[in-house]
């Protein structure tokens, strides 16, 4: 099975390896729309074109299963991006279903989404949550900086500590549950649980393994990491994630 996993940079890695690991036996490929990162200051209209024009790019892949591993496209470009692949037959997930259903698995009572200042102010992330969770009290953060700080590097960890701090120590004592709503976040989970005790965490990775489990169909493994523009930091981490060694598998598109 062709399964296409997409995101503006590294936080969608986080989903793939999850996948890799849990469905080792099928032909991945991974595009980091480097070129627009980050899509947390895109307009609307920009992040929808982004999305419809991804998703032609990768119609020459084959592609069975779309995986939209970014929370900004899952929010605001999920409708049009289903138009244009339903009309191939083909399937799409975006992770705001997949995650609003593994939160009805927790017994949460109060719940902290973060997610790009694009995603907050969306709303549907946010909507879709309480619709679907009623016994949870939902809060939202937008967290500016946390994207810049995953891609880039060059802070210390006891900088990288500050930041998070600032955004998210006010909600201590207050929360039972994170949820992370760009997959950049979960990168981070080590700091979030230096504030917060006890603390569960949802993230996109199992949660799309969950949704997409019973489409899978084996075939033969392999892999390809297209990126939109050249990137020697990001190619660097992702080595680093899915300790993997050579360079042949990464291609500018």
């Amino acid at each position: 099975m062709k399964i296409s996993v997409f995101e503006s940079g590294l936080g969608g890695i986080t989903v793939l390896k999850r996948l890799l690991q849990s469905f080792p036996n099928n032909e991945y490929v991974y595009y980091a729309d480097l070129k627009n990162l980050p899509y947390g200051d895109k307009s609307e209209n920009e992040l929808k074109d982004i999305g419809i024009n991804i998703i032609n790019s990768l119609n020459k892949y084959e592609t069975d299963l779309y995986v939209v591993a970014c929370g900004t496209l899952s929010s605001i470009a999920l409708t049009e991006m289903t138009e244009v692949v339903s009309k191939n037959n083909k399937k799409i997930v975006g992770i705001i279903e997949s995650i609003s259903n593994k939160l009805k698995k927790i017994d949460s009572k109060n719940t902290l989404l973060i997610a790009t200042p694009a995603t907050i102010r969306k709303g549907v992330f946010k909507q879709q949550l309480e619709a679907n969770n009623e016994q949870t009290t939902i809060y939202t953060e937008g967290c500016t900086e946390f994207v810049e700080i995953v891609e880039n590097g060059g802070k210390t960890e006891d900088e990288i500590q500050q930041i998070v701090n600032k955004y998210m120590e006010k909600y201590k004592g207050k929360i039972d549950t994170i949820i992370c709503g760009c997959t950049h976040y979960s990168l981070l989970e080590k700091y979030f649980r230096n504030i917060f005790e006890n603390i569960n965490i949802i993230e996109a990775g199992v949660s799309i393994e969950d949704e997409i489990k019973n489409d899978i169909k084996d075939s033969k493994p392999s892999l390809k990491i297209l990126m939109s523009k050249e990137n020697d930091i990001f190619k660097n981490n992702v080595k680093n994630i899915l300790y993997i060694e050579s360079d042949d598998l990464f291609e500018v598109v």
